[in-house]
């Protein structure tokens, strides 16, 4: 005969039993929790690294191609450190704006005279008026004489006098000369430009395109190229010290980058760069900082992009990058 035991389950056992089931269950639950908030983070993080991968391809194309033959290599990279208040454009809240400049055309007018006005005579040659093959009303236009540059928007033109009328081009574009200036024998380019600027409220880094044609010397069109951009930082490297090819980056304020360092203000003229022109301007260094919010806090802490303001994020997933870029391709700089 099979005797059964009889004896049933005490209180006492039965609340261990639960008790146990329950530490094992949320050990369980808490560990997979993990797994999956791990698991979702390194999935951001892929794809803001992307991202800021595919915007730089897009500058790594803008960038080189700046300013063309018919310019100065330094006439076509215009950097607004930590930029000040302009018309059309955001606050910029300790960010940076980045002008590329363009040749629209392959050819330029020469300059015979300089009257009152902005009051331009170009050279004929004997020919038609260049003025009417390249088709300058309401554009920007560069005026070059060596190593001179004047930013100026074309309000008027006579094709008979084969004459300009040349207004002041985009405030915030300095020119390197004093005016009135004696352009003749100078060049009168024909340029496009757009403005890359960060609008910190949206996290938006956006496109302005200056529109020949428009009556208004700051109307033109605005797109979108990025969100989720929390810095947009540009640093300008000059080969002076000594002029042998490369650009020495080290961070700070003693090296032959302009813009990258946050322990002193630089700018040209002043400090190591005080003899310094912006004929020596070789490489642009862009930097980027992406985030995403997280339900995580950032345990990176606080950081700085280039001479940028300290990022202190919070519970955000932060990506940064620097790369830099030689001006007009030609590899030889480093």
């Amino acid at each position: 005969m099979i005797l059964l035991n009889a004896r049933g389950a005490t209180l006492i056992e039965l609340m261990i039993s639960v008790t146990i089931s329950t530490v094992v269950v949320m050990t369980l639950v808490g560990v997979t929790s993990l797994q999956l908030d791990y698991s979702s983070q390194a999935t951001a993080r892929g794809r803001l690294s992307v991202d800021i991968m595919e915007l730089t391809n897009y500058f790594a194309r803008e960038i080189p191609s700046a300013g063309g033959e018919l310019l100065p290599v330094w006439s076509g990279v215009i950097a607004e450190n930590n930029c000040a208040a302009r018309a059309t454009f955001p606050a910029c809240q300790g960010s940076d704006r980045l002008t590329i400049v363009k040749t629209s055309a392959t050819s330029a007018c020469s300059i015979r005279s300089v009257g009152a006005g902005g009051l331009i005579t170009i050279e004929t040659g004997g020919g038609p008026c260049c003025l009417a093959t390249l088709g300058l009303l309401r554009s920007h236009v560069i005026l070059s004489k060596v190593n001179l540059i004047g930013h100026r928007y074309v309000a008027s033109v006579d094709l008979n006098a084969c004459t300009a009328t040349l207004a002041p081009g985009p405030t915030a574009f300095n020119d390197n000369v004093a005016e009135p200036y004696d352009w003749s024998t100078g060049l009168m380019v024909p340029v496009q430009l757009r403005t890359f600027y960060l609008d910190k409220a949206i996290s938006e880094l956006n496109r302005f395109t200056y529109q020949n044609g428009g009556t208004n010397m700051n109307s033109g069109v605005t797109s979108a190229l990025a969100d989720r951009i929390l810095d947009f930082q540009i640093a300008l490297g000059f080969d002076f010290d000594p002029a042998d090819g490369i650009v020495r980056n080290t961070s700070n304020h003693l090296d032959e980058y302009l813009y990258n360092s946050t322990t002193a203000t630089e700018r040209l003229g002043a400090g190591v760069f005080l003899n310094v022109s912006r004929s020596q301007l070789r490489m642009v260094a862009l930097g980027l900082a992406m985030g995403q919010q997280s339900g995580q806090p950032n345990s990176q802490g606080g950081s700085n992009l280039l001479d940028g303001p300290l990022l202190a994020p919070g519970k955000w997933l932060v990506e940064n990058q620097v790369s830099t870029f030689t001006i007009r391709s030609t590899r030889t700089y480093q």
